[in-house]
């Protein structure tokens, strides 16, 4: 004879594992947002790169409509100067920013990289044209 005790019914074979004592919420994963920084640095570049644009367009103005050339001491020269030397400065500013935000964790680079490529290449603009300037002397 058989001595094992006969197999319960399926609907008794195991209960199911006990809920969690608290509900699991899968975690919230939340967009990154755009670098401040970035922005601003993207922003600051390009008014001051349009600015210089067209700085550069009423110096060229200036100098094909005077006779003889425009002359380095006129106040109309200097402030033309004054005005490329602030706009590379603020450039440098936009750069530093667009820097700041490529290190800033947990955000969006995009507006920081392309503030930082674009105030870089104003910056190089500018020096190359006081490069040339100072060699045409």
């Amino acid at each position: 004879m058989n001595s094992n005790p006969p197999p319960s019914p399926p609907w008794q074979m195991s209960s199911p594992p006990p809920p969690p004592p608290y509900p699991v919420a899968p975690p919230v994963l939340t967009p990154l947002k755009h670098s401040g920084l970035g922005i601003t640095s993207l922003i600051l570049s390009a008014i001051i790169a349009g600015g210089l644009f067209i700085l550069i367009i009423v110096a060229g103005i200036l100098e094909t409509s005077t006779p003889g050339g425009i002359d380095e001491d006129s106040v109309s020269a200097m402030i033309i100067g004054l005005f490329v030397i602030m706009g590379g400065g603020m450039e440098l500013i936009a750069l530093i920013l667009g820097l700041i935000g490529l290190f800033q964790k947990e955000r969006k680079k995009l507006f920081a990289i392309l503030g930082t490529i674009f105030s870089s290449l104003t910056i190089l603009g500018i020096a190359g044209l006081i490069m040339a300037g100072l060699a045409t002397q």
